[in-house]
């Protein structure tokens, strides 16, 4: 299978890092409510199937602290 390449400029990765962050916090505050109520399931199931496409998809946000010089 062949690979695109796709036109991304530095505001294009500033903006998918900050939509992955607020995605990040998303699911920190939805697992917050899911303990608070004393565990929700299909919220807690839920969550674990998007943490590990989540982590990968935040190695943009990796890439950009470096570029940063962070």
């Amino acid at each position: 299978m062949k690979e695109s390449a796709y036109p991304f400029d530095w505001r294009d990765l500033e903006r998918v890092d900050k939509q992955l962050q607020q995605i990040k916090k998303a699911c920190r505050e939805l697992s917050a409510f899911s303990e608070e109520k004393g565990g929700i399931a299909v919220i807690d199931r839920n969550l674990e199937r998007i943490a590990a496409p989540l982590k990968i998809l935040l190695g943009i946000s990796e890439v950009l602290e470096i570029a940063r010089g962070k």
